[in-house]
C-alpha cells in the first residue's frame, strides 16, 4: 500500500529508520518529517516536559534525563537542545535504535549535538531494541540501569505499541515502568505514538487492553460514565463485547484500554496518572486517523493511610479521561484551521532542523505537503515567502482546539 504524499509503503515504518550512507543523499522525506511532528514537539512534548519537568526541577538541578526511541536522525533531540540552553537547562539522552546502520547514523549526529549548549556530554544511543526490556536479565536492562531514571520517556513507535510482530511488546513496556517507578522519587512523563487499527494490533495483547476496561466497568463510578460516553459500544454483563468492536470502535477500545493498563500498572507502585493530552491523525492516506500521540503524566502519591490527598482508585482515574478519548481532535485538521501562516511556522522549524540533520530540503514542500497546501488553498511559493520573514523564531499562533488538560 502507497502513502498519499509519499512513495513509501508500511515496510518503511519498523523503525522509522531510513539511511542513507552519504549525508548529501537524504532528499527523501517520510510521515515523520511532515510539519505536524513539528506541532507534536512543540504543542505537546515540549509544552508538558516545560509544564511539568523544567519548571519543577530543584535547585542546582540542571539536566533532564530523557528515554527515547529517537531515530537516526535524532530531530527530537535537536528540537530540545534548541529550547534548553537559554533556560541553562540540557538534556541527557539514552535513545534505543535496533539496525546497525540506524545506529551509525544516530552516533554520527548526536557527536555533532553534542558540541552544542544544550546536551549532556554523557548522552549516548544503543543498539538495542526496546522489546528486549521484556528479559530484565538482558544487556538491554543492564544499559537501562547503569543510566538510571528518566523525567521523561518518549516511546514514538511508528508501528503500533501492541504490533502483530511481537507478542513482548507490553511485557517490556510493563518492566520499564516497574523500573521507573521503582528508582524515580518525582513525578515523570511518558509520551507514545501509536497506530491503533486492527490490522496493525496484536490481538492477544489487544485482549490483555480490553480486559483492563473490564475490570473496571465493575464499578459504578466507571460503569456510568463509559456508557454515557461510549453509547455504542456493546457490553455484556458489564463485559465489552469483542465481536462488536471493528473499525473505529476497535481504536477507541485500544486507546482506552493502554489507558487503563497504565493506570493498573501504576496504581499499584501508587502513582497516579494523568492523560494531559491526545491528538490523532491519518499516515495511510485512506483517512482512517489511527495513529495516536498520547501525553501522561505520572505522579507518586505518598503511600500512608492518612496521605493528603489519598491515591485515586482505578476505576476513578480511568473514568476521567473517558469523555477526552472518546472526542480526540484531528491533528491535520488542527494545522489547517490554524490557517496558512500558523502553518508555515511549523514548516520552517522542521526544515531547520531537517537541515541541520543534513537533508537538502529546496524540494520539501512540493514532496511531503501538497495534500496540506491544496486544502489551505495555497501554494509553495506563498509558503516559502512567508517563511522568508520568519528570519527568528516567533511565538506560535495559538488558534487550534487543544484537548483539555482537566481531565
Amino acid at each position: 500500500m502507497k502513502f498519499d504524499d509519499f512513495d513509501t509503503t508500511f515496510d518503511d515504518f519498523g523503525t522509522s529508520e531510513v539511511i542513507t550512507d552519504n549525508v548529501s543523499e537524504k532528499k527523501q522525506f517520510l510521515p515523520w518529517h511532515k510539519p505536524r511532528k513539528q506541532w507534536i514537539r512543540h504543542k505537546q512534548w515540549w509544552k508538558q516536559i516545560d509544564e511539568h519537568i523544567v519548571r519543577k526541577l530543584k535547585p542546582g538541578i540542571d539536566t533532564i534525563k530523557y528515554f527515547g526511541l529517537p531515530g537516526n536522525d535524532l530531530l527530537d533531540i535537536r528540537f530540545f537542545q534548541q529550547k534548553l540552553p537559554s533556560l541553562e537547562k540540557k538534556i541527557c539522552l539514552f535513545g534505543l535504535i535496533n539496525t546497525e546502520k540506524g545506529w551509525s547514523s544516530a552516533q554520527t549526529q548526536l557527536s555533532k549535538i553534542m558540541d552544542l549548549d544544550g546536551v549532556d556530554k554523557s548522552s549516548k544511543v544503543e543498539q538495542l531494541n526496546f522489546d528486549y526490556l521484556e528479559n530484565t536479565s538482558s544487556i538491554a536492562f543492564d544499559k537501562l540501569n547503569e543510566f538510571g531514571c528518566f523525567d521523561v520517556v518518549n516511546l514514538d513507535f511508528c508501528e503500533n505499541v501492541i504490533p502483530n510482530a511481537t507478542e513482548n511488546r507490553l511485557k517490556a513496556l510493563h518492566n520499564f515502568m516497574e523500573y521507573q517507578f521503582q528508582k524515580i522519587s518525582e513525578g515523570w512523563l511518558l509520551f507514545i505514538t501509536t497506530r491503533s487499527s486492527k490490522d496493525t494490533t496484536n490481538s492477544t495483547l489487544y485482549e490483555e487492553l480490553v480486559a483492563c476496561i473490564d475490570e473496571n466497568l465493575s464499578e459504578e463510578i466507571y460503569f456510568q460514565e463509559f456508557i454515557r460516553v461510549f453509547s455504542n459500544i456493546l457490553l455484556n454483563n458489564n463485559l465489552v463485547v469483542r465481536s462488536d468492536l471493528q473499525n473505529q470502535k476497535h481504536i477507541n477500545m485500544l486507546v482506552v484500554g493502554l489507558m487503563n493498563w497504565l493506570i493498573k500498572t501504576a496504581h499499584n507502585r501508587h502513582f497516579k496518572v494523568k492523560l494531559s493530552n491526545v491528538v490523532r491523525y491519518d499516515i495511510t492516506g485512506e483517512n482512517t486517523n489511527d495513529m495516536m500521540s498520547m501525553c501522561f503524566v505520572f505522579t507518586r502519591v505518598m503511600n500512608f493511610p492518612d496521605a493528603n490527598p489519598p491515591l485515586p482508585t482505578k476505576a476513578e482515574q480511568a473514568k476521567n479521561p473517558l469523555n477526552k478519548l472518546s472526542n480526540i481532535k484531528n491533528l491535520d485538521d488542527i494545522m489547517i484551521e490554524g490557517g496558512v501562516e500558523y502553518y508555515a511556522q511549523f514548516v520552517k522549524e522542521q526544515i531547520d532542523l531537517l537541515k541541520e540533520a543534513g537533508y537538502h530540503t529546496d524540494d520539501y514542500l512540493n514532496q511531503i505537503c501538497t495534500n496540506d497546501l491544496e486544502k489551505l488553498q495555497t501554494t509553495a511559493e506563498h509558503i516559502n515567502s512567508i517563511m522568508e520573514g520568519l528570519e527568528q523564531p516567533q511565538p506560535l499562533i495559538s488558534t487550534e482546539v487543544m484537548s483539555s488538560d482537566k481531565a
